[in-house]
């Protein structure tokens, strides 16, 4: 299960109504009570890797990262996943994860999880995450897609992959990517397994999408589709169908997680879904 990525969205969703409201004195603490959090043991924030001459202690929970990121006076987190491959093992060289720009100048935090235990299967919070941050252009950052937009995608490309897989017969992946079609049209904003993934402040257009691409990213992490097999011809195909239906996903996921906010507090159409200066 892709949980790096649905915790790079958390961290998005919750710090972002954080640093929107200008009166909040306290940032919330997502270790040990947000769904994507479930499983680690710790998370430490560093500006290690920035390779900046001003010494900067780590901070060691999200409240601590929160409330230094708003010292910094950044504004808004940005989820980048353009280049967050499907597969975890082939993300070597890929720049993924959640960009700022404050005092410290444009960075992008990027995550790295290690087990702290091998071989143990009791434990119950076995991973240990580091959010390091290295400077980042902001420019390099590709234009932004509305709710509106997003959405489309998302709705086009799960389509064209559940219509192959119905004429591929294998209707035990195409019979959920039909529901998920469905549910979305309908506004569902259910978010199966991750309730708390984003505030409550959230709009509902930005919850239905961010529902609508969990829904996709928890069937593609299932063993019936990573461990599909077909014909080489059909392979092929999949292979296209799941690649275009995981930039869906994550288009979604990104636009919903960076909207969200604003579209609670304010017409969608004032302010860029990336970083102000973009």
């Amino acid at each position: 299960m892709r949980t790096d990525v649905l915790q790079a969205a958390a961290l998005c969703c919750h710090g972002n109504a954080f640093l929107s409201d200008r009166d909040a004195d306290r940032a919330p603490e997502l270790s040990g009570t947000n769904s994507t959090f479930r499983a680690i043991h710790e998370v430490v924030f560093s500006h290690r890797a920035s390779k900046l001459p001003i010494a900067d202690p780590d901070q060691e929970s999200t409240a601590a990262w929160f409330n230094k990121l708003k010292q910094e006076g950044v504004e808004r987190i940005v989820l980048t996943l353009d280049q967050c491959s499907l597969d975890p093992s082939k993300q070597a060289d890929d720049k993924w994860g959640l960009i700022t720009d404050g005092g410290r100048g444009c960075e992008i935090w990027e995550s790295t999880w290690k087990r702290r235990t091998v071989g143990d299967s009791t434990d119950a919070t076995p991973w240990r995450v580091l959010y390091a941050s290295e400077r980042f252009n902001l420019w390099s950052l590709k234009a932004s897609s509305n709710v509106d937009e997003a959405k489309t995608k998302l709705a086009s490309a799960t389509v064209m992959a559940r219509d192959f897989l119905f004429s591929q017969n294998v209707k035990n992946l195409a019979a959920p990517l039909d529901r998920s079609v469905s549910l979305q049209a309908q506004g569902n904003e259910e978010m199966i397994g991750f309730p708390d993934l984003c505030p409550v402040s959230f709009s509902k257009e930005a919850k239905v999408l961010l529902a609508a691409s969990l829904r996709v990213i928890l069937i593609m992490n299932s063993t019936l589709w990573t461990s599909q097999t077909l014909s080489p011809e059909a392979t092929a195909l999949f292979r296209v169908n799941s690649l275009r239906l995981w930039h869906g996903a994550c288009l979604a996921l990104e636009t919903a997680a960076i909207t969200g906010q604003i579209e609670a507090v304010r017409p969608s159409h004032l302010g860029s879904t990336r970083l102000e200066a973009s």
